[in-house]
């Protein structure tokens, strides 16, 4: 999960556990099934490197304002991740 701000950004513990929390029975049935968690701030501001971006982050990041990305994959060892 990448937060994408403008100006000051909260700290990353404090994003992630209500994202967790809302991704519960929607892309897993509990958040204890996240093998990884990789968290991200970025200043909308400054250049933004993005290797491989989505379409749809594409044109996002083409829009005014902060946003927060979430990527969800299968982690290697065949459990879901973050």
């Amino acid at each position: 999960m990448t937060n994408f701000f403008h100006g000051s950004a909260p700290d990353l513990d404090n994003m992630a556990k209500p994202i967790l929390d809302a991704l519960k029975d929607v892309i897993y049935d509990d958040d204890s099934q996240v093998s990884d968690l990789v968290c991200r701030k970025r200043d909308r501001n400054g250049d933004v490197p993005i290797p491989s971006p989505s379409q749809i982050l594409l044109e996002r990041l083409g829009q005014p304002g902060p946003f927060v990305h979430v990527f969800v994959d299968y982690a290697l060892n065949g459990g879901m991740a973050n």
